[in-house]
């Protein structure tokens, strides 16, 4: 599978005229079943209907890190399709998880800290109990360099909401005002996250 998603990213150039890609979605039933079965395995989403449920889902395929994906492949854990979980103890928007970003460490941290959130899992391995039970939280990585560099799939759900939004109309500086001030993972998120999540919210325009 991930030598599928390499292929596809491989056709990024191809995609960078939205309207062209639009007709093509239309006219490419065999594109269509490939971003299907893609964002089912890496996203964690079905995809149908419109042109621009295939083009926003083939958007995140193209920018999702190759080195997420490969973790992925060899993740025993699985999240139900559209979860996402937020750190409940620290806040730590590094530690937000979807089934796009999900590890085995990212997994266990999540049901050591919050033991509830199993239900939010549709795939969990024979043992889980034990390596939760051994899961040592201090060998995660204190987010080395996640605090510093952007990361979309950290924010996709605002992303996504922002998309909507602009789709519908609404103006880049009202979208601004409207998450000012929006807790997300605990805190506020600052002007420089809300800008760098509205400029990915534009790239699928």
């Amino acid at each position: 599978m991930i030598e599928r998603l390499r292929a596809i990213q491989a056709l990024r150039p191809l995609f960078n005229d939205g309207r062209s890609l639009n007709t093509r979605l239309q006219q490419d039933g065999e594109l269509q079943r490939e971003i299907s079965e893609l964002a089912r395995h890496y996203l964690g989403r079905e995809v149908r209907g419109c042109s621009n449920c295939y083009s926003d889902a083939l958007f995140e395929l193209l920018t999702l890190n190759i080195e997420i994906a490969m973790q992925k492949e060899e993740c025993k854990f699985k999240l139900r399709g559209g979860k996402l979980l937020l750190d409940a103890v620290n806040g730590d928007v590094s530690k937000a998880m979807t089934q796009a970003n999900i590890s085995d460490e990212l997994a266990l941290y999540h049901l050591k800290t919050n033991p509830y959130c199993e239900e939010y899992f549709e795939e969990l391995p024979t043992d889980w109990k034990e390596q939760v039970e051994a899961f040592d939280i201090d060998t995660m990585c204190k987010g080395k360099s996640n605090s510093e560099v952007f990361d979309p799939e950290q924010y996709r759900a605002i992303i996504d909401e922002m998309t909507e939004d602009l789709k519908g109309g609404m103006s880049k500086n009202k979208l601004i005002e409207k998450f000012k001030g929006v807790d997300f993972g605990g805190k506020n998120l600052t002007n420089k996250e809300i800008r760098e999540c509205l400029k990915e919210a534009g790239k699928s325009l």
